[in-house]
Parts: C-alpha cells; sequence; structure tokens
C-alpha cells in the first residue's frame, strides 16, 4: 500500500480486496507480537459475538475496527495514548478512509463509523481486557461477557492457530447479507 507523502493515506486500494485485507491482518501479531492472537482473531472473535447477538451492524463494524493496522501498525494502548496529536489525527484519517472503503456500495452503513464505534468501543476494550488477563495470568471478574470472550481466547492458544482468513470472508458476507435483509425487512414494514 503506497502512502500519499502529504495526508499519509493511501494512494490507490482498487487493487486491493477484503480478503487481501484478512490475509494481512492474519499476519499482524496482537500486542507487537506477545501474542499468538493476531488483529484478524481479535476481530472475528468480536464479530462472532456481535453476530450471535444478531448486531449484525456492530459485527460489520468489529469485523473492519482494526483493518487499519495494516496501514498504522499495532501499538500498545499506552503507546498510543503518548503518540502526539500529529500521529492520532493521522490513524483517525487512516481508520475512516478504511471504514468509507470497507463500507463503499453498503450506503446504511457508510455513515455510520462514529455511531458504531461509541458502541463497539466499549466491548473492544473489554476484550482486550480478557486477552491481558490470559497473556499475563490476571484474575477474570464475574462478568460473562468476559468470561465468554476469555474462553474464545484460551481455546485459540489451545489449538495454536487463529482463523484463516477465508473464515473472514465467510462471516463478512453472512453479515452484509443479514444487514441487507434487515434493511428490506424495515422498507416492507
Amino acid at each position: 500500500i503506497y502512502l500519499d507523502e502529504k495526508t499519509g493515506l493511501p494512494i490507490n486500494m482498487d487493487e486491493f480486496t477484503l480478503p487481501h485485507m484478512f490475509q494481512a491482518m492474519s499476519r499482524i501479531k496482537r500486542y507487537n507480537g506477545l501474542c499468538q492472537i493476531s488483529v484478524l482473531d481479535h476481530s472475528l472473535l468480536i464479530s462472532d459475538y456481535f453476530a450471535s447477538h444478531e448486531q449484525y451492524e456492530l459485527a460489520y463494524w468489529a469485523l473492519i475496527h482494526d483493518m487499519s493496522e495494516v496501514i498504522t501498525g499495532d501499538l500498545f494502548y499506552a503507546t498510543k495514548y503518548r503518540a502526539g496529536p500529529e500521529w492520532k489525527k493521522w490513524a483517525s484519517a487512516v481508520e475512516l478512509f478504511i471504514w468509507r472503503w470497507a463500507t463503499e456500495g453498503l450506503h446504511e452503513l457508510q455513515n455510520k463509523w462514529y455511531v458504531l464505534c461509541q458502541e463497539g468501543k466499549r466491548y473492544d476494550k473489554d476484550f482486550c481486557y480478557a486477552e491481558r488477563c490470559r497473556m499475563f495470568g490476571e484474575h477474570i471478574p464475574d462478568n460473562l461477557y468476559i468470561k465468554y470472550m476469555f474462553e474464545e481466547i484460551v481455546h485459540i492458544y489451545n489449538i495454536g492457530y487463529g482463523f484463516e482468513p477465508d473464515y473472514s470472508v465467510r462471516l463478512y458476507d453472512y453479515i452484509v447479507n443479514k444487514i441487507k435483509q434487515e434493511k428490506a425487512n424495515e422498507v416492507r414494514s
């Protein structure tokens, strides 16, 4: 991916497809490589959670929410928190750029980035907590959602590898079809 020198945004995404991006996400290990969970594993686990609760727009957001890390890299929260305002501004612009690219043709989602971020980031934060509990042996609180995520993470560790990028394409297709069905049902009502 080539970046514009002035904006730092990708110049041309025409040659890329979602499967390409999912493949790239599967190669980026979380926490700067300190664990076996990839950025794709992380995104799929949260997406699966939302899909299993029939929250398909949030499932779509979860699938895409860290795709920008193909460009920015996966950084510790503490590093992101301490990064200067220019880096934060650039990373936010990349996130929005990737969201618009990934929702092209899905008009019902195109303008919902900020709304879905508000809701989704709360779950993302909990999931990251569950990841850290697994990595560093911290106590798991009595929260069923975090326990569910922790069990899923342990499963990934136990089998020794994460999801295949092909699974992400199948989940993507499933979620998009569900979103379109929901919108069609709303129109009919």
